[in-house]
Order: structure tokens, then sequence, then C-alpha cells
């Protein structure tokens, strides 16, 4: 099943904005557009798509003591039980997928967030509990969702708290700190693709990406990763 007319125009469109963005940016407020048009479904087999392409990143990182080697395969079964849910053979209830949730919440928020792992290793580990958050259903740019029965998100930066917003200005850089309501997988998954380093400045601890990296993993996502998406969820309807 090829793409409503209204996609193909949009990609297309945003591929020339990512060529043109000096910083090889698709911005939140293209990729949530993007989201809407494409629904739910196709949305998650998107992030799990994203997800795999950089899920290699951590699971080479992760050496842990003897107690901890079962973390090993954490990411890789995320993967697979989102895949399954997606497919319709495990639901959201089942026991099986509650206590991947559960665990990725912990292993993301404190074993890999704590053990000296290369910043895109930490992202891979975010990008991947998203992952589930998303196939769940969750809104993960609902702490950016500025209207009247949401206040938006209050970020402090640089000695200065100021409030973020999904719109046409916001960059993927505004938001340098991983927060689950904030920023889809695919963002944390072009992250960790294109780190090259953190920057330590007297207020801050600043990440730092490779520009042509993101570009090229954007663009990836556009020309290959949204089509694969679409006829997986066409394929599992």
């Amino acid at each position: 099943m090829s793409f409503p007319e209204t996609v193909d125009e949009i990609i297309r469109q945003d591929l020339a904005n990512v060529q043109a963005n000096p910083e090889g940016q698709l911005l939140p407020y293209e990729r949530d557009h993007i989201y809407k048009l494409l629904g739910n479904r196709v949305r998650g087999w998107l992030s799990v798509i994203s997800v795999k392409r950089v899920s290699n990143i951590l699971e080479n990182q992760l050496h842990y003591p003897e107690a901890l080697l079962d973390q090993l395969t954490l990411p890789s079964q995320a993967l697979d039980i989102a895949t399954q849910v997606l497919a319709g053979n495990i639901d959201v209830n089942d026991k099986i997928f509650r206590t991947a949730k559960n665990r990725l919440y912990h292993s993301s928020g404190n074993s890999w967030g704590n053990n000296n792992l290369p910043w895109s290793s930490y992202l891979v580990g975010i990008a991947v509990y998203v992952m589930l958050l998303d196939v769940e259903g969750f809104d993960f740019f609902r702490l950016l969702r500025c209207d009247s029965e949401n206040p938006g998100y209050y970020q402090s930066k640089k000695g200065k708290v100021r409030r973020v917003c999904l719109d046409q200005t916001l960059t993927d850089d505004d938001i340098p700190e991983p927060l689950v309501g904030t920023a889809d997988p695919s963002s944390y998954a072009a992250k960790a693709y294109a780190f090259t380093r953190l920057h330590e400045t007297d207020l801050e601890i600043i990440p730092e990406y490779d520009n042509q990296k993101r570009r090229e993993f954007w663009v990836w996502w556009l020309t290959e990763a949204i089509p694969l998406a679409w006829g997986q969820a066409n394929k599992h309807r």
C-alpha cells in the first residue's frame, strides 16, 4: 500500500529542510506532524525501527558485574516485545510487557545512567524505554504541548528558567537532558548516532553532536525507516 499523497509531500519537504538545516536536524514540530499523519501504529513501528538502528551502541558497552549481566539482553528483549505488541501477539497488559517496562525504567534511570557509560549508550537506553511507552500509546511530547490544560515544560538553562513548548522554533538541542514526555525515541536514537563528546562549562554539561551524522540519520529516517514502518503496519493490520 502506497503513502497518501499528503505524506509524500511532507516527507519531501522535510528532507529538504534537513539538508538545509546547518545542524542536520529534523525539528520536533516536523516529526510530530508526520506522526499525526501516519497514525499510532506506523509511529510505533517507526520507533522500533529507529531504536534497532542504534541498539548495538548500548549492547556493546554493557559491561557489568556478574549479578547484572542479565541486563545485556534487555534492549533486544524490549525490541522483540515491542514488535510482538505491534504484530498483535502480545497485549500491553500482559505480564511480559509490564515486567520489561518496569526493568527498563530502573535500568535506564539507574544502572545505565550510573555506570560511567558513554552518553550515547545512556541515550539508547532512554530510547528503548520510551519505545515501549510509545507502543503502549504514550504521548512522548506530552510535556511540551503548551495549552490551557498543560502549562508546558519549565527548564533551567544557563542559570535561567524558561518555558519550553513544541513549536516551529524548538530544536532537539533545546532539551539536552533526557526527560520522558519531551522527546520521541527517534530523537534519542539520532542523538546517540551522532554523539561526539560532553562539553563542560561553568554552568552546565553540554552534549555535542556531529552534524553530518545527525543529517545522515534523519535522511535515513525519512527515506528508509518511514516506508519500512508503513509496510510493517499494513502487513500486521
